[in-house]
C-alpha cells in the first residue's frame, strides 16, 4: 500500500515481569478518521488517541507558522533591529536544526517536529534581517562565532 503507516505502542499484555511482551499496531490516520467519524466507532480507543495526538501534533505546527511573524512585522516595519541580538538566532537555529536532523534522522512523523522547521524558517529570516539592517553582515556574523575577520591587509 502507498498509504503511510504510522507506528502506536498500544498497552503491553501480559502483567508477569517476566513474560512482558508488547503489542504494535500500525495505524493509519486515514482509516482512524473513517473508523470515528464514518461509522461512528467510539470504542475504537488507539485510534482516538492517535487520532488526538496527530492533531495535537499538526495544531501545534499551524501555530508555528506564525509565531515569529508579530516579531518580524514589528523589525519591518520600525526598520530597526536594536535590541536583538544575532548570536541568539544563530544558536536557535543550530539547536532547532540538529532536533530536526535527529527526529528525520530517526525516521519520526514529521507532526512531531514540523514546529522545529517553520520556527528554524522565521528565524533564518530574522537574521537576515539583522544582516540587512546593520551596517555590516561580516560584523556581525564574525562577531559572533569570534573569529577574526579579514581585513584585506598583508
Amino acid at each position: 500500500s502507498s498509504r503511510v503507516l504510522w507506528t502506536l505502542a498500544v498497552t503491553q499484555l501480559g502483567t508477569s515481569r517476566s513474560n512482558r511482551r508488547y503489542k504494535t499496531m500500525a495505524l493509519d490516520l486515514k482509516d482512524c478518521i473513517e473508523d470515528l467519524v464514518l461509522r461512528l466507532n467510539v470504542k475504537n480507543v488507539a485510534c482516538i488517541k492517535f487520532t488526538i495526538s496527530k492533531m495535537i501534533g499538526y495544531g501545534i505546527i499551524a501555530g508555528s507558522l506564525v509565531v515569529k511573524v508579530p516579531q518580524i512585522l514589528k523589525i519591518v516595519s520600525s526598520k530597526s533591529v536594536s535590541g536583538l541580538k544575532a548570536s541568539m538566532f544563530l544558536f536557535e537555529i543550530v539547536s532547532q536544526l540538529i532536533a530536526v536532523a535527529y527526529n528525520f534522522r530517526s525516521g519520526y512523523s514529521f507532526s512531531s517536529y514540523g514546529e522545529s522547521v517553520f520556527v528554524t524558517l522565521q528565524n533564518v529570516l530574522i537574521l537576515c534581517l539583522i544582516a540587512s539592517y546593520t551596517r555590516s553582515f561580516n560584523a556581525t556574523f564574525f562577531s559572533i562565532l569570534r573569529l577574526p575577520r579579514h581585513t584585506g591587509d598583508r
